[in-house]
């Protein structure tokens, strides 16, 4: 499974394509959305990529682990 994190939605929450898109998921005027994640799986197999160790922090780690 694939993801991402799209981070900085609450700069363009009130934009009236994203508010037309929030009121459809029935997110009340009044939230502010923050992020989002997209999760899914690939449509072809493929490679997964080397895990990068850039600064963050992976779910399930301790900071020794780090």
């Amino acid at each position: 499974m694939g993801s991402v994190w799209l981070i900085g939605l609450m700069t363009i929450c009130d934009m009236p394509e994203i508010r037309e898109k929030s009121n459809e998921y029935k997110i009340l005027k009044n939230y502010i959305v923050w992020a989002m994640i997209a999760l899914g799986y690939p449509k072809n197999p493929g490679v997964l990529p080397e895990q990068r160790r850039s600064g963050g922090y992976y779910v399930g780690e301790t900071k020794s682990e780090l």
